[in-house]
């Protein structure tokens, strides 16, 4: 029997994995990690990987949405990121 090596379900490692598909042009199999990543734990920077993802994708509707969840949830500091974004 073969060992199965366990995987670490964080932030940091659903996050590295959506980057190394964004990288090689996957786009929807970066968009699910990062949707994997928000279900372990929510994450501004998550939540604007999204967004940027989607308007890669041309869905800019989708795309405004996770803006605006990002601007409904961001500390004032952060709001020039949802507005550049946007």
């Amino acid at each position: 029997m073969a060992k199965v090596i366990p995987f670490k379900r964080s932030t940091k490692a659903y996050d590295k994995i959506a980057h190394e598909r964004l990288e090689k042009g996957d786009l929807i199999g970066a968009l699910s990690c990062f949707f994997s990543s928000l279900k372990a734990e929510f994450s501004l920077d998550t939540v604007k990987d999204i967004a940027i993802t989607y308007s890669q994708m041309t869905l800019y509707d989708l795309s405004n949405k996770y803006w605006f969840i990002f601007l409904s949830k961001s500390p004032k500091i952060r709001y020039r990121e949802a507005y550049e974004g946007l």
